[in-house]
């Protein structure tokens, strides 16, 4: 293929291409499809796509390697992925041959998915505000609403179902407003809400931890697990709880009275466990609890030259692959380096389209995903300034303008789900094209 560039495409084990200008042959530092690229062509807007052995890929002109594409069914299942001829269309429909037949696929679809809220349809949510998501290990989806309680989504069969069965037959819900969901390493599933619930992951059966008066509070906001079947407790009292599974015991750690400090943040936001550390997120400050010891630190949120990073709310706190822990807070997306105790703010100012980030994905290229209070945006601090930085909003499929904290998780297979205020957005980034 020579393509509107003038660089000639061979592909014998892997797409090799020669630049004329140049008078050199290069290959990406992603190869592509590793069994060989056996069909390769060039859409309209520049995009060569190459077929091989492992599956379709797209090469965008502003890339420096390709990206794998999925080749799925309108419901989400996985379809033959040995491409062997590619053909485009004029009206810009790729054809993808493989051993397993033929494929009609459309580039320019929308590689959004939405789930809504629907009081009257059993196989959508009765609510539609979702403020938590999880995935079970079937890949089932567990979400959370605000005022609709906690559903079941299979989406393999397309049913939803509205978890109402209480053990004691009074035919209750958890709680009709779900603050957060957690799944722990035995696969049982937590409950955040007005007290705390569990679900087990044999039997299904709904069990609640704590009776009216049993704990010091009676709204649980967020749910961190910690080593040897620990849960940490952040309520809406502004106090931090430890809660030992096997022991049913409840700790109360009251760390706002140890720090003293003016707050703008009434309570903990969220929490983070990674091995022996606990982050606490609040609006002034990170707390960097460690477990082993039971000393705490509080380090305040500004940068090196002094300037103030404090908001009115820390929302997620995400750890990076490179190390790093990235903060969405109600002024924009922060970034804290642990060895340096650097902080650096990504704000509208970097192009994002609103000032609160609620929660933060990675995807498997190390970009970053964002739900905000204008919509999704994928940011690559990696890129140059002016290129970090794209938003994604209802022209684009996304049918949630504003998203919701906690409500985000990435699923086995690398799809993403966000929660919002209309609904579940999903998608794999793979599938997404600027």
């Amino acid at each position: 293929l020579i393509d509107s560039s003038d660089r000639f495409w061979v592909h014998p084990r892997g797409p090799l291409v020669f630049d004329g200008s140049r008078g050199t042959f290069r290959t990406p530092e992603k190869r592509g499809p590793s069994e060989g690229s056996w069909a390769v062509v060039e859409a309209d807007d520049g995009t060569v796509w190459l077929g091989g052995g492992d599956g379709l890929y797209a090469w965008a002109p502003s890339a420096s390697a390709p990206t794998p594409h999925r080749i799925v069914a309108a419901d989400g299942t996985w379809l033959e992925n040995y491409v062997m001829a590619l053909c485009q269309t004029r009206a810009g429909t790729l054809w993808v041959g493989t051993q397993g037949g033929l494929y009609r696929f459309d580039p320019n679809a929308k590689a959004f998915s939405h789930l809504g809220g629907d009081p009257d349809d059993p196989d959508r949510l009765s609510a539609a505000s979702v403020s938590s998501v999880v995935e079970a290990a079937d890949g089932a989806l567990w979400v959370g609403t605000y005022g609709g309680g906690l559903y079941r989504v299979d989406r393999d069969r397309g049913t939803v179902q509205r978890w109402c069965t209480d053990p004691v037959g009074t035919d209750a819900c958890t709680s009709e407003v779900v603050w957060d969901l957690h799944l722990d390493g035995d696969g049982r599933l937590w409950i955040a809400g007005s007290h705390l619930w569990s679900i087990d992951p044999d039997g299904g059966v709904l069990a609640r931890h704590s009776e009216p008066g049993a704990f010091a509070v009676d709204v649980i906001v967020f749910i961190a697990e910690a080593p040897a079947g620990v849960l940490w407790l952040a309520g809406l009292d502004g106090h931090l709880y430890r809660y030992d599974v096997a022991a049913a015991e409840l700790e109360a750690r009251r760390f706002r009275q140890i720090w003293r400090r003016s707050s703008t943040s009434p309570r903990f936001d969220c929490l983070l466990a990674q091995g022996q550390t606990l982050w606490i997120g609040t609006g002034d400050a990170l707390g960097r609890l460690r477990l082993d010891t039971g000393d705490i630190e509080w380090i305040p949120l500004e940068t090196a030259d002094g300037i103030s990073l404090r908001s009115h709310g820390m929302w997620m706190v995400h750890g990076g692959r490179d190390g790093a822990l990235w903060l969405a807070t109600s002024i924009g997306l922060i970034r804290y380096l642990p060895q340096t105790r650097d902080f650096a703010l990504y704000s509208v100012d970097d192009g994002l389209p609103g000032s609160a980030v609620y929660n933060v994905l990675e995807d498997d290229e190390g970009r970053l995903w964002l739900g905000t209070n204008q919509g999704l945006t994928r940011l690559d601090p990696r890129l140059p300034e002016g290129q970090r930085v794209v938003n994604y909003t209802t022209a684009d499929g996304v049918r949630n303008v504003e998203l919701n904290r906690h409500a985000a998780v990435r699923g086995a297979d690398g799809t993403l789900y966000f929660g919002g205020m209309d609904g579940l957005t999903y998608f794999h980034p793979s599938e997404v094209r600027d």
